[in-house]
This record gives C-alpha cells, sequence and structure tokens, in this order.
C-alpha cells in the first residue's frame, strides 16, 4: 500500500475557486480531497487526521487502476481501427474501475454515436461536463449531437461557442462550427472559421470539405474543385472515421465536375449564339457583372438606350454569369 501525507493548506483542490479545506466538515473535506485526485479518487482512501490529508492507495487498487488504464488504451486503438463495439465494451470496463476518468467517458461517448447510441452518449457527456466543467471536446460533441442528429441548431451554436471559448484554437471545435454556420447561410463567418482550422492543423481533412461546400453554395464551381483537390493531397488518414469524409469527397468531387463540365458546354452554347446573333445583325452584346443589382441580372437593349450594343448585367459572384438560356 502507498501512503502520502499532506497538509490540508498545501492541496490545491480548484485553482480558478480554491476552497479552505480546513474549514469544511471532514466528510465534505474528504469528497473534495477525492475529487482532486481525479480519476483516482475513488480508489482511495483517504481520512484526515490532525489538519493532515492521509491518503492511501491500496496496492489491489493500483492493480486495477493499472488493468483499467491498460483498456483505455485497447479501446482508443479498437475505435481508430473501426471496432466501435469493442472499444465501447472496453471503455464501459475501464468506467467500472474509475468513473471519474472524463478521457475515457468523453472517449466513449464518441464511440457510442458510432454506434447510433445517442442517448447514452449524451448522458455521459453531460456527465463529463458535471465532473469537468472546463472539458471544451465534451461541449464540442454535444454541439455536434445538437447539430447533426436532432437539428436544434440553437443548442449546437451554445455548445459550441462554450466549447470555443474554452479552446479558441482547437480545430475540430473551429471546423464543427464552422459547418454550423454554415448550414445557417452565415458563409463569410464559415469560410473565415475553416481557413483558421486549417492554419491551425493542416493536416485535418474535414475543414477543405467544408469549405468545398461553402464555394458550392455560393456557385463557386472552380472553388469546389480546388478545395478539393486540397484534400485530397494530403496524406491519407488511416483513421476509419475519416472513411465517411473521403466518400463524401470523391462524391461531391465527381458531382461537381459533372456540373462544371454541363456549365462549360453551356456557356459554349451561349456563346455561340451571341456571336451568330452579332454576325446576323451586327449589333454586339456585351455581359458583364453588375453587384449593386438588386436583382439577379438586367438587360438593356440598343434601340431602347440609344447604345450601339445590347447590355447584360449579373449581380452575382463575379467572373463569368452561368445562363441556361438568353432571350433577345
Amino acid at each position: 500500500m502507498a501512503t502520502y501525507l499532506i497538509a490540508l493548506q498545501d492541496i490545491l483542490t480548484d485553482p480558478d475557486n480554491p476552497v479552505d479545506l480546513t474549514a469544511l466538515p471532514e466528510a465534505e473535506a474528504v469528497e473534495r480531497i477525492k475529487q482532486t485526485y481525479g480519476y483516482w479518487g475513488s480508489l482511495l482512501d483517504v481520512r484526515i487526521e490532525d489538519g493532515i490529508a492521509v491518503i492511501d492507495l491500496p496496492d489491489e487498487n493500483a492493480n486495477r487502476a493499472g488493468a483499467a488504464l491498460d483498456k483505455i488504451k485497447d479501446a482508443g486503438r479498437a475505435a481508430k481501427a473501426g471496432s466501435y463495439q469493442q472499444a465501447a465494451n472496453l471503455y464501459a470496463d475501464a468506467l467500472k474501475v474509475l468513473p471519474q476518468h472524463t478521457t475515457a467517458r468523453r472517449e466513449l461517448a464518441m464511440v457510442q454515436v458510432e454506434l447510433g447510441n445517442i442517448a447514452a452518449a449524451k448522458q455521459n457527456l453531460i456527465r463529463v461536463l458535471q465532473l469537468d466543467p472546463k472539458d471544451a471536446w465534451a461541449c464540442l460533441l454535444l454541439g455536434n449531437i445538437y447539430f447533426k442528429h436532432e437539428r436544434d441548431y440553437g443548442s449546437a451554436e451554445r455548445y459550441f461557442v462554450a466549447a470555443a471559448d474554452l479552446a479558441p484554437g482547437d480545430p475540430y471545435i473551429l471546423n464543427s462550427y464552422a459547418s454550423l454556420l454554415s448550414r445557417r447561410g452565415r458563409y463569410d463567418e464559415a469560410e473565415d472559421l475553416f481557413t483558421r482550422a486549417i492554419a491551425a492543423q493542416p493536416t485535418n481533412i474535414q475543414p477543405y470539405l467544408g469549405l468545398a461546400n461553402v464555394a458550392d453554395k455560393r456557385g463557386d464551381l472552380d472553388g469546389v474543385i480546388d478545395a478539393l483537390d486540397r484534400l485530397f493531397d494530403l496524406p491519407h488518414d488511416a483513421d476509419a472515421r475519416s472513411e465517411g469524409v473521403y466518400g463524401e469527397a470523391r462524391r461531391f468531387y465527381a458531382d461537381t465536375v459533372r456540373r462544371r463540365a454541363k456549365t462549360d458546354e453551356a456557356q459554349a452554347q451561349v456563346q455561340e449564339a451571341l456571336d451568330a446573333y452579332t454576325a446576323r445583325t451586327g449589333i454586339q452584346v456585351r455581359i458583364r457583372h453588375d453587384p449593386t443589382l438588386q436583382t439577379d441580372a438586367a438587360t438593356r437593349l440598343a434601340w431602347r438606350y440609344n447604345l450601339p450594343y445590347h447590355e447584360i448585367k449579373f449581380a452575382g459572384g463575379g467572373g463569368e454569369p452561368t445562363f441556361s438560356c438568353i432571350f433577345l
């Protein structure tokens, strides 16, 4: 058995909100001390003698803790390989011994989401936040559940904001929050967060897919292709949980290439029609971008506005317009 003697005034229970253990009833002080030692707390025997905390860790409990920690490592490997049920079983066994191990409980929640057990995942994440209100990833995962599984965007944003406040530069938090903003049509904000997520961790594939989605919402097919090209140029992520992202990116890429090919063909047909019209009438047709327009497009006919040419203006994002047809 390992025994530790620590003066009560030397035990820092919470750096942000220190508590004077000497002023508490003994039972409450003992509980605070166990909480201070995290997931070891349930295995410790604690008593107070003359202002001294006597903390015992029985050999049997130390052995059980060691075995539980080994299971947590094995569970992490199983989850990465896609063996989610095996991982869930290992995490659950470890938590029977170390119920306050917040990382294991949070990882169990992630596995439960993969298995479709959303209610259990939420319960575990709420328990994590009860044990550690500053766990940014628990906030992130709860936000993802509200966003992706319950379509409760208001609750999702509250948790994403809380996560971002706790860990401002975390690339996964930035990516999830950006995805929500994109879904809500706040494309400029989403693009900024996706870009920051990439800067924080350039090898994370998810923000590139997010940028592609933002470009698609704006009708920028070249932007979609560029973002996905950058994704596919990255080293392959062997984590089984990334396969869904790769699958979506491949389908998205193929669909965008097809759509762009059709657009290019349509543009060529439009240009051919415009050239033929000019050759037949002697009147040129000019097309230009005008971001001040209050409508999608507007025309000015030569004979009506006393111009030597017809003019078509469009209010899109710049560059060449996409027309399915033009009537002159």
